[in-house]
């Protein structure tokens, strides 16, 4: 089962397979051991305010959004071995293939996204 994930203000489609961690041990491993992630691939982590990098191989760029799914910060090609966090209204993080995110969508700081169940 994937999600869209879906950039409200343009409608374009940012990542069309993004997986669930919903469990405590699916986010305690994340994308670990992922040698690389294709194009629209990525992890949505719920309840998420802080995100490392350490045993990854990729870069990730790193969405983090409120409850309301609205953009509070954003990271493009997180390297291996870094930590990122964000503010306390935080209440998601998404991992991406690095490069996903434009510079627009870095840096629209409150911008809404979408995420839709797909078949």
């Amino acid at each position: 089962m994937f999600y869209r994930l879906i950039y409200i203000p343009t409608g374009v489609v940012a990542a069309d397979k993004v997986e669930l961690a919903a469990t405590v041990l699916q986010k305690g491993i994340g994308l670990l051991g992922r040698v690389r992630l294709a194009e629209g691939q990525g992890m949505w982590f719920p309840g998420v305010r802080s995100v490392h990098t350490f045993g990854m191989l990729p870069s990730i760029d790193v969405l983090f959004l409120d409850w309301r799914f609205c953009t509070t910060a954003a990271y493009g090609s997180v390297h291996p071995l870094s930590l990122r966090h964000s503010t306390s209204e935080t209440k998601h993080c998404i991992e991406l293939c690095s490069g996903t995110l434009t510079s627009e969508q870095r840096h629209s700081l409150g911008a809404a996204w979408k995420l839709e169940l797909t078949a």
